[in-house]
């Protein structure tokens, strides 16, 4: 699961309110630059959220909102990383290439299960000398 970055910035400074969407944008740029998850993370100043997804921004949504904070966490939570499609993809791939690979293999150690000095036990085929 990803990070969640919570409260960034401080909503008020010297009693003052700040202009949160600028100071949002200004934190969550520092905490990128410091190294910050951007695969799926949401940064918020407790007014607005932040989401990012495959480190790139996917929206800002107003945490005062029921309806957007529901969109927010439902996307949160049913992100599919590229790295993790791309991944299973690989194994689906290899999994159905382990048969061929398997005979291959045999077939490499075959001939070296016949050379003089070496002999394969039944079990577990370990080589022994």
């Amino acid at each position: 699961m990803a990070p969640f970055a919570t409260n960034p910035v401080s909503p008020t400074a010297g009693g003052r309110p700040k202009d949160s969407s600028d100071n949002l944008a200004a934190e969550i740029q520092k905490k990128l630059k410091a190294g910050y998850p951007a695969r799926n993370t949401i940064f918020e100043d407790t007014q607005t959220a932040v989401l990012y997804q495959d480190r790139a921004e996917f929206g800002e949504f107003p945490l005062a909102e029921p309806v957007a904070v529901a969109a927010l966490l439902s996307r949160f939570f049913s992100h599919d990383e590229s790295d993790e499609r791309e991944f299973q993809r690989a194994m689906e791939k290899f999994k159905s290439r382990i048969p061929d690979l398997s005979q291959s293999l045999r077939d490499l150690i075959k001939p070296r299960a016949r050379a003089p000095g070496i002999a394969l036990r039944s079990r577990g085929n370990r080589r022994t000398k």
